[in-house]
């Protein structure tokens, strides 16, 4: 399990199996063709897809992810509004110590058939690869794009998190180890100034 040389997620499961695995179906050709002026609602709980190696650290997906979806005609085109929530577990990246993270996000994606000439400078648009909609539109491949993104690339168990000894290897927040403390040369303070903020 590893991370692609563009820096994409690899998981346990694959994209594919995670997706199907999140199937999340919304009456896409019925919103459209409706009047409905309220937005189309819908809750699901989806599975926990395990484990998810990204930013070069191991999450773990420890709580299954609550997913609420808001569908709206909007022109020619659909607005979605996905809010999802879970909880996952991810060593610090100071201490390694397992950290407990809650997940929380939400975003909105525009869907258009592939004939609908769209705005190159929108965010979060969607073309779907036919000329005529759907009955059913599955949400789970934006969803799972939601969820990746949300995963911070830093995680520590606390702010004030003191780390690992650079000689012996102890977590200094248990205590401070026997390792002499080496004459820090002052060339080197702005150095261990922007590392005890990032």
């Amino acid at each position: 399990m590893s991370e692609n040389e563009d820096g994409e997620a690899v998981i346990m499961l694959s994209v594919e199996e995670a997706i199907e695995l999140w199937k999340f179906c919304v009456p896409a050709l019925s919103i459209v063709t409706g009047k409905a002026e309220d937005p189309y609602s819908k809750k699901a709980v989806l599975p926990s897809v395990g484990e998810v190696y990204h930013w070069s650290l191991l999450y773990s997906v420890v709580k299954p992810v609550d997913v609420a979806a808001s569908v709206l005609k909007l022109g020619s085109g659909l607005h979605v509004q996905l809010t999802f929530s879970t909880r996952v577990a991810v060593p610090c990246s100071r201490c390694l110590e397992e950290t407990s993270l809650a997940i929380q996000a939400q975003f909105s994606y525009l869907y258009f058939l592939r004939s609908e000439k769209i705005s190159s400078e929108e965010d979060f648009q969607v073309l779907l690869d036919s000329d005529r909609w759907p009955e059913s539109l599955d949400l789970a491949p934006q969803i799972w794009e939601s969820f990746i993104l949300s995963l911070p690339p830093k995680v520590l168990c606390s702010p004030g998190c003191k780390g690992l000894c650079p000689n012996c290897g102890q977590n200094l927040n248990a205590g401070r180890c026997s390792c002499k403390e080496e004459e820090e040369d002052p060339r080197l303070a702005v150095l261990k100034l922007y590392k005890e903020t990032f």
